[in-house]
Order: C-alpha cells, then structure tokens, then sequence
C-alpha cells in the first residue's frame, strides 16, 4: 500500500509540474499583444511603430447597421471586430532586437493555423488564424516580410461563410 501511495504522489507532482510548466510557457508565448507591447518598450531607436485600435475608437468604426459596400457579409465581418493591432519592427538599427523578436513571434505563431502564404522574390506575405474550426475562426493574422516586419492582428471570432462571401462579392465585380 505504502509503494501505491508513493507512487500516486510522484504521479500527482509530475503531472502538476507539467501543467504547470505548460501553462506557464504558453503565457510567455500566447499572446500577440503582450509581444508587441514588449518590443514597444524595449525599442530605443525608433526601429518599432505599434497602434492598437479597440475601445471608442473602434465602437465608433462599427456604430450602425453599415452595409460596406453593398455587402452584408463584409459589415458583419466588421462587427465582429474585437480588437485591431498595427505592428511594425525595422531590421535597420538594431539587429539583435529584430533577431529576438522574430524567435519570440515563431514561438507564438506556431500556436496559429496558416491558411495562405505567397512569395515575391524575398518578400512573404502569410495569413494566420487561431482556432480553425469547419464554420469559423478566430484571431485573422497578417504579417508581411522583407527588411522589416509588418503585422495586422484582428482580434475575434469569424464565420467562414460571411469571409466566402465578401471575397466572393469583392471578385466578381
């Protein structure tokens, strides 16, 4: 009894130390906007341009029931906006600053499904989403690379059919 009762212990502590270095490792790397915010504060040369875009200014953005463009499917993807976050880092003055951020993004973005990416010479152009499921999903990321680092964050929850939709609207015009 006393072999079975050290061994459910040792379990219990293995397990809780996984979990805890999981979540503990996912809150460093889960989240966009705690890395902009972070490469904000620790830039000293102007090499990061960051804007967030929620609360009044984007209430204001969706106020109404606006048909964009004759179609409804692009005012709804509109409405489900949450959040929008422009973020750009300059591979120019401080290289290793870049070097960081670039490791500290591929951690995160990992975590995200790709559903595009497109080349030109050495420019790239990837779209990402977090939590891809058959009818919606979440968090549309669109980052763009060169010499530097441009990233577009749309924070919330989307419906495949209305992005069909829009697109499908937008070409065949």
């Amino acid at each position: 009894m006393k072999k079975i009762f050290t061994a459910f212990i040792a379990a219990t502590t293995i397990l809780f130390a996984t979990t805890l270095t999981a979540s503990t490792a996912y809150a460093k790397t889960g989240d966009l906007t705690s890395l902009f915010k972070k490469y904000d504060k620790l830039d000293k040369n102007d090499n990061v341009e960051y804007m967030e875009v929620n609360g009044l200014l984007l209430s204001l953005c969706k106020m109404g029931d606006v048909k964009i463009g004759e179609c409804d499917a692009e005012a709804q993807f509109v409405k489900n906006i949450k959040s929008i976050e422009f973020f750009e880092i300059e591979n120019e003055r401080n290289h290793e600053l870049f070097n960081n951020f670039c490791t500290d993004l591929d951690k995160i973005l990992n975590t995200y499904t790709m559903v595009m990416e497109t080349r030109d010479g050495d420019d790239v152009v990837k779209m990402y989403v977090r939590e891809l499921g058959n009818d919606s999903f979440k968090d549309l990321v669109i980052f763009t690379a060169d010499d530097e680092i441009d990233i577009v964050s749309i924070k919330g929850e989307f419906h495949i059919d209305s992005l069909n939709e829009s697109l499908t609207h937008k070409f065949d015009k």
